[in-house]
């Protein structure tokens, strides 16, 4: 099956999505069987679902022992899914994220004072023949790898050209600055292997991922050259440990890690098996390559301070579950063992949203006999590694108070709808009205 997940528009000023009645209408003129149900978060005039079509023949798997072939198929089903949806007309609203085949999507969903906004349907008709698809992408495909080609060349003469010295003869980059200009740039290493690029947020995720989350950032050193720092634990680069003898990873390091595995053996085959693929020549044996101090780990090191995991600076004390009262333990518990996480993370969140119910009249003194007061607000950070489930917990814990505010807010849109009815004598006759909030987020301070 092929499945579109359209998003709303994060800008108000540009279109939003057509709503799923006119995606249904559309549907029906192609003659494509198929699904279509409102996210959780759908709003009527922001609409957000997702479309199911069923294939009329699997698309093909691909051998996962060949990572490079797997990738491509990968990225060409990803790439057919994209054509899929722009024969809808729906290209802008496609979160491309999710057009992996291991995407992982919740099932239809509302809460119970927005079931009136869920919309759903199903459709009889033709199975969706995803081949002419798959042939657009395959194009497509084939365009990028020509390209990245043509780029690796243009590299390879610009690195060479860069190496000119005074006297106008050209010094040895090595063979780590060689290859560098034979592989070609990051993004296109990063997209042969499968990895899922994230334009808005300048991010990707790793092609093992199943949460797909975001978690490594493209780094360009002083000398020019770009590297890859990964948060993901998953990633076989993960910054959390030293691999090849850095943190931080070039090209060289990438299709090293990819094709050839991650231990300091893999790393001195890797080079030469790259030098005989480019028909390059070692300055040195490389069966005596210390990746400790040599290569493109040393560039690395000499250009990025060390990357501090402080995670592993002190292990973390376990929340004092002995201090919540029995219903609280409960809560706390099965929430954390649902979302598979410790309890800390869970006690603290809910302490947090409880705390901020609290009137802020309310105050205490820290110290006796003394006017200092504070507010019985708790306010807690939360840090963690891509993927630590930070956002799905503070979701849960929220919830209850969530619901308030989404009722504060439908009160308030009601309110000012009809406000807005009114004439301007009649207005200034009013107060104008206003919404309570008792969650603020994705504040931004310019």
């Amino acid at each position: 099956m092929v499945v579109l997940d359209i998003e709303k528009q994060k800008d108000n000023t540009k279109p939003q999505p057509p709503t799923l009645s006119e995606v249904k209408e559309r549907l029906l003129s192609k003659g494509f069987m198929g699904v279509g149900y409102t996210t959780h978060s759908h709003d009527p005039n922001k609409p957000r679902y997702r479309l199911i079509l069923l294939l009329r023949s699997a698309s093909q798997a691909g051998d996962a022992s060949d990572p490079i072939a797997h990738a491509r198929l990968l990225r060409k089903d990803a790439l057919a899914v994209q054509a899929v949806a722009e024969s809808l007309g729906l290209t802008k609203f496609l979160d491309v994220g999710k057009t992996l085949a291991a995407s992982i999507f919740y099932a239809p969903r509302a809460d119970k004072d927005r079931l009136q906004l869920a919309e759903s349907f199903s459709i009889d008709g033709e199975l969706l023949d995803f081949t002419p698809y798959l042939e657009i992408a395959e194009a497509q495909v084939a365009s990028e790898e020509q390209k990245a080609a043509s780029k690796a060349v243009t590299s390879a003469r610009r690195a060479f050209k860069d190496q000119t010295t005074e006297d106008g003869g050209h010094h040895d980059p090595g063979l780590i600055g060689r290859l560098h200009g034979c592989i070609g740039p990051m993004e296109d290493v990063l997209r042969k292997y499968g990895y899922c690029e994230y334009p808005n947020l300048k991010r990707w995720a790793p092609p093992n991922s199943d949460t797909l989350s975001p978690g490594i950032s493209l780094l360009i050193g002083k000398d020019g050259v770009t590297r890859l720092y990964s948060h993901h634990e998953n990633d076989l680069l993960s910054g959390s440990k030293p691999v090849f003898g850095s943190k931080v990873h070039d090209v060289v390091d990438v299709v090293i890690a990819n094709e050839f595995g991650v231990s300091d053996e893999c790393y001195q085959r890797g080079l030469a098996e790259l030098a005989k693929r480019y028909d390059l020549k070692a300055d040195r044996d490389i069966n005596n390559f210390n990746v400790n101090n040599e290569g493109a780990s040393k560039v690395a090191k000499n250009e990025w301070p060390e990357v501090v995991d402080f995670f592993q600076i002190q292990q973390c004390p376990l929340f004092p579950m002995e201090t919540l009262n029995p219903s609280e333990r409960d809560y706390v518990s099965q929430t954390a063992r649902s979302l598979g996480v410790q309890t800390g993370p869970v006690a603290m969140a809910m302490l947090a949203v409880a705390s901020s119910a609290v009137d802020a009249r309310s105050k205490f003194s820290p110290k006796k006999l003394t006017n200092w007061e504070e507010s019985k607000n708790i306010w807690v950070c939360f840090i963690g590694t891509s993927a630590a489930k930070k956002s799905p917990l503070l979701n849960r814990v929220k919830r209850p108070l969530q619901k308030v505010q989404d009722a504060q807010n439908r009160r308030y849109k009601a309110d000012f709808a009809a406000f807005r009815q009114l004439s301007k004598a009649e207005q200034a006759k009013q107060e104008e009205p206003s919404c309570s909030h008792y969650i603020v987020q994705d504040s931004t301070v310019e």
